[in-house]
């Protein structure tokens, strides 16, 4: 396995050159020596952050399953702890408190947006605690570095490489289509300042509440903007509605899209030739043998992108814990900045000086074949 070779690698290497250091999780009982340790995930019931809610737990829940059933760590199983609580800061920062003091939480997953998880992310690094944020990705959370280890691919990231794709198509005049919130903004900013550098043109910037019943006012707006290529994110049953009222009107794409596997169309041959898109290594070996898993134990559920994430940054860990445990007299890095790459689900995970994730392989897709997404050009 590429993973059991990549770790066997590691014992050859000098210390100060590995991925995974040898004194992890310093400080963090963890539930202390014997029985299970506890991994938190602190996510918002409500609010901007509510959609990746579910993606996230069970990204954590799909890996601690592995782990566990592959022996744990060192014969120790982890356990899952979830704190979930609203859209303010104060009530994430109180609620990360009960993951490190009360349950001890050897790692924590973050699910929630930048600026509330910059606040507690303070606090879990004061106490020398490792977070992976597998959800985050605004300039807020860029700089936290410590023990804080972003996975998630930036969002401003995603919409440039859509943007530059649709240019490099021909396409002059585009119109964003996004969720409210933190992941359409950071879309937005991405595409925006892409286009600009590309001589094209944002003609407009639609952003949609999730959950309503009927978009027929954005999907108007749409349309007036006659756009020569339309960037988007569209996720659920709110991606759906979107994307059939739009065709319902006449609009007939091409549709880039973030993420385009979380697309759920009601007729998927209709996004043939229409719907493009930028997945993160989906067509990798991990990520089909990840997509597998989550399918067997979440009755045949499509995961999204945030519970890769979370699931990479989870078995990441795991991995140091099997080598070195959990205790230690000082805490340390989790990863060598700009070391060699630990291969996962999404990809080669690298990171930058203050922990933030560089760049990831961005993959080219398109919906073909009766609404089967194959990479572009295949």
């Amino acid at each position: 396995m590429r993973w059991r070779s990549f770790f066997l690698g590691l014992a050859r290497r000098r210390l100060g050159a590995v991925v995974l250091l040898a004194a992890l999780l310093s400080g963090c009982g963890g539930g202390g020596e014997r029985g299970e340790i506890s991994v938190g995930v602190a996510v918002s019931s409500h609010g901007p952050s509510a959609a990746v809610r579910d993606d996230v737990i069970r990204g954590v829940e799909t890996a601690v399953a592995e782990v566990n059933a592959a022996g744990g760590i060192k014969a120790r199983n982890l356990k899952v702890v979830v704190e979930e609580f609203g859209s303010d800061t104060d009530a994430g920062v109180k609620a990360v408190h009960r993951l490190i003091d009360d349950q001890r939480a050897a790692l924590i997953v973050n699910g929630t947006r930048s600026d509330v998880f910059a606040n507690w992310a303070e606090y879990a690094r004061s106490k020398d605690v490792v977070v992976i944020n597998a959800a985050a990705s605004s300039p807020l959370v860029s700089r936290l570095g410590g023990t804080v280890y972003t996975v998630a691919v930036a969002h401003a990231d995603l919409g440039d490489e859509l943007a530059k794709w649709a240019l490099e198509s021909g396409h002059r005049k585009l119109v964003l289509l996004l969720p409210s919130g933190q992941l359409g903004s950071e879309l937005q900013r991405g595409a925006a300042e892409r286009a600009r550098r590309m001589g094209g043109r944002v003609a407009e910037t639609i952003f949609y509440e999730p959950g309503h019943p009927d978009y027929r006012d954005e999907v108007s707006r749409l349309v007036s903007g006659s756009p020569e290529a339309i960037l988007a994110a569209l996720d659920g049953a709110d991606g759906r509605r979107l994307f059939e009222q739009a065709a319902s009107v006449g609009v007939s794409g091409p549709w880039y899209l973030a993420y385009p596997s979380q697309l759920e169309a009601t007729d998927p041959s209709s996004a043939d030739g229409r719907v493009f898109g930028i997945e993160v290594a989906y067509t990798q070996q991990a990520a089909e043998k990840f997509r597998a898993s989550y399918a067997a134990r979440y009755e045949n559920a499509l995961p999204g992108p945030w519970a890769a994430y979370s699931f990479d940054g989870t078995w990441m860990v795991a991995y140091a814990m099997r080598r070195v445990g959990t205790e230690a007299s000082k805490m340390a890095q989790v990863f060598a900045r700009g070391g060699k790459g630990y291969a996962g689900a999404t990809g080669i995970l690298t990171f930058d000086n203050y922990g933030h994730r560089t760049p990831s392989p961005l993959e080219r897709m398109m919906v073909t074949g009766g609404g089967k997404l194959v990479p572009f050009g295949k």
